[in-house]
C-alpha cells in the first residue's frame, strides 16, 4: 500500500511547495541509489576483469541496467544523476 493516498487534494497555497519538497526528497534518494548501483557495477566489473568471472560480468550488466533505469527516473522527475554515464 502506498504511503500517500493518490486521492489527496494537493491544490492550495502550500500544496505546490509540499509536492516540490517531496519530489526533491525522492530525487535525492534516487541519486544516492544510482550512486550505490554504480559502485556495485564497478566492483562487479573489476571482479570480472581480474578473475575472468563470467557471473560477475553478468551481474555488472544487470546492475548497469538497473542504474540506467534509476538515472532515467531521476531525469524524468527533473533531477540530474551524478556522474551520468549512460
Amino acid at each position: 500500500m502506498h504511503r500517500y493516498s493518490s486521492r489527496i487534494d494537493l491544490r492550495g497555497t502550500g500544496a505546490d511547495a509540499l509536492r516540490t519538497d517531496r519530489l526533491e526528497t525522492l530525487v535525492t534518494e534516487l541519486v544516492a541509489i544510482e550512486a550505490r548501483l554504480r559502485d556495485l557495477a564497478y566492483d562487479a566489473l573489476r571482479t570480472a576483469a581480474e578473475d575472468g568471472d563470467a557471473a560477475a560480468e553478468q551481474e555488472e550488466r544487470r546492475l548497469q541496467k538497473a542504474r540506467r533505469a534509476v538515472a532515467k527516473a531521476i531525469r524524468d522527475l527533473g533531477g540530474e544523476p551524478e556522474g551520468d554515464w549512460a
